[in-house]
């Protein structure tokens, strides 16, 4: 498992897409390595 630890003070701006883009980059890497990430 891979697990992904963020800092995001003062990021309210970006937050939204920094997730919407490490999700999707992340769950296409874990499919096709089989593994699995948490983002924290």
């Amino acid at each position: 498992m891979i697990r992904l630890l963020i800092p995001c003070f003062n990021e309210a701006s970006v937050i939204e897409q920094t997730y919407a883009k490490l999700t999707e980059i992340m769950q296409h890497d874990c499919n096709i390595n089989n593994y699995k990430y948490e983002l924290l």
